[in-house]
């Protein structure tokens, strides 16, 4: 069976469907109602178009046809990194929170949560790795840490005497 969506028949079908979305949901009347085609595929784009700030990452994990589909997408809309991406492995298992790359200075208010889910960050900043050996003491974990040396305009380097004096504790 096929209906033109131009029809009247089709218009009365459209406006009934709002009438009840409206009573059954509770959506005023100020707010519109799309009813939209294209399922799974327009969504890979809908969700970062309308979740994700223009200047804001997100984070992939590939692990299948379909998450594959929607990180591609996403690249197109933005910033878009793969924390993990199992094509190579023929998407075969899910990845261990290790096999996970979410490389991202974190914030001094993250540390606890840092320490609960993840087991290495990437920090340059001295409170932050001070913060963050606390929360994995009172977490009873280990938390390993990269860090980062910010080199500025030091275009010869980093001399390792500096850096060995600024990490030492006071």
């Amino acid at each position: 069976m096929e209906i033109s969506h131009r029809s009247k028949e089709f218009e009365t079908i459209v406006r009934e469907a709002q009438t009840d979305l409206r009573e059954l949901m509770g959506i005023p009347s100020n707010y519109k109602i799309l009813f939209l085609q294209g399922g799974a595929s327009l969504m890979f784009a809908m969700v970062p178009m309308n979740f994700r700030s223009a200047d804001a990452s997100a984070d992939y994990i590939v692990t299948g046809t379909w998450s594959k589909k929607a990180f591609k997408e996403s690249q197109k809309l933005g910033n878009a990194k793969a924390a993990a991406n199992l094509e190579a492995d023929n998407f075969d298992h899910l990845p261990v929170q290790a096999e996970l790359k979410l490389l991202r200075l974190p914030a001094l208010s993250e540390v606890d949560e840092v320490v609960r889910l993840t087991q290495v960050s990437l920090n340059s900043q001295v409170e932050t790795v001070r913060d963050l050996s606390r929360a994995a003491s009172a977490q009873g974990v280990t938390h390993r840490v990269i860090l980062m040396i910010e080199t500025d305009d030091w275009r010869e380097g980093v001399m390792p005497e500096r850096e060995v004096e600024r990490w030492r504790d006071p």
